[in-house]
C-alpha cells in the first residue's frame, strides 16, 4: 500500500521531436515536502534519460501510488483517504475485503420456461456465500457480510489474502468478485472500500479530486465538501448483514461501520 502524506508538483521542459514539450512529475514522501521534491526530481531525471536514449533501469515495484488525501490513519496497515470524486476509502492491508456487485447470470432451462421463478441477483450472491464458506479452504474463516447498493461487501475474518496470489485469485473467482475490482487491488496492493456515497447517487454534483491540490483548488474543494457532506447524512453506504462461516473474532471495525453507517437503517447509496 503505497499512500504518501507528502507531494509536490515538479515539471520540466524539454524538446521531444522537435517540439518543446512541458513534463510533470508527482513526487512523495512520508519524511518531508523537501523529500518529496528531490523524489520529484529523480523521476524527472528518469524521464530525460529515457529521452535521451539511456539506459534506465527497470523499477522491480509494479504497484501503483495511491495520490489521495490522507483523512485519517488508524495504524499503518489501515488508512482513510479521499478519493478522486471526493468519497472517503478505506484502504487496508490487514483485512481482505471483497465486492460482489449483483450480476444477473442467464435464465437457466426451467427459468427460460417459467417454470421456475428467476432468483434476484443479491439472493444469488448470497447462496453463493452461504455455500462457499462450507468449502475446506474457508472452513476456519469468518465473512462478514454487508449489504451494498449493487450487490455485497465481504470483510474476511481470520487470514489475509495477499493481492495477486494464488489463494487469492481462487477467492475472487469463488466468491464472484468483481474482477475489476481485484485487479485495483493487485495494482495497489491493499483492499479498498468506500465509506461514503458516490455524488451522484445522492444528487451532488461530482468534483474531480485530483490531489495534490493547488491551495486555490483546495479552498473550492472545502465549500464543495461542505454540501457533499450535508447531502451524504441521511444515507449509507453499506448496512451489516451478518456474519457466516466461523465465528472468528475480530478488531473493532468501527472505522468501516461508522462512517460507512453500516449499523443504521439508511437508504443506500
Amino acid at each position: 500500500m503505497k499512500i504518501y502524506r507528502y507531494w509536490s508538483i515538479e515539471s520540466a521542459t524539454w524538446p521531444l521531436d522537435g517540439v518543446e514539450q512541458r513534463f510533470t512529475s508527482y513526487g512523495r514522501s512520508n519524511i518531508s515536502v523537501d523529500d518529496a521534491k528531490r523524489d520529484g526530481q529523480e523521476r524527472l531525471d528518469r524521464v530525460r534519460k529515457k529521452l535521451r536514449g539511456d539506459f534506465v533501469p527497470p523499477k522491480q515495484d509494479y504497484s501503483v501510488d495511491i495520490r489521495e488525501e490522507i483523512i485519517d490513519e488508524m495504524n499503518p496497515l489501515n488508512v482513510i483517504t479521499r478519493n478522486r470524486y471526493g468519497a472517503l476509502v478505506w484502504n487496508t492491508t490487514q483485512y481482505t475485503v471483497l465486492d460482489i456487485d449483483a450480476v444477473r447470470p442467464r435464465p437457466n432451462f426451467w427459468e427460460i420456461l417459467g417454470l421456475k421463478k428467476r432468483q434476484e441477483p443479491k439472493a444469488i450472491i448470497m447462496d453463493n456465500l452461504q455455500e462457499m464458506v462450507k468449502r475446506s479452504a474457508y472452513r476456519d474463516l469468518g465473512f462478514r457480510v454487508y449489504e451494498t447498493a449493487q450487490g455485497y461487501r465481504v470483510v474476511v475474518l481470520g487470514r489475509y489474502f495477499e493481492p495477486g496470489t494464488p489463494d487469492f485469485r481462487r477467492l475472487i473467482k469463488d466468491s464472484y468478485t468483481d474482477w475489476l475490482y481485484a485487479d485495483i487491488c493487485i495494482s495497489q496492493n491493499c483492499y479498498r472500500a468506500r465509506l461514503t456515497p458516490k455524488p451522484y447517487r445522492i444528487g451532488i454534483e461530482r468534483m474531480h479530486f485530483k490531489w495534490p491540490m493547488t491551495p486555490d483548488a483546495y479552498t473550492q474543494a472545502q465549500t464543495w465538501l461542505q454540501a457533499y457532506t450535508t447531502a451524504s447524512e441521511p444515507f449509507a453506504t453499506c448496512r451489516y448483514v451478518t456474519t457466516l462461516g466461523l465465528a472468528v473474532t475480530a478488531p473493532d471495525l468501527g472505522f468501516h461501520d461508522h462512517p460507512s453507517g453500516a449499523q443504521t437503517c439508511k437508504p443506500l447509496a
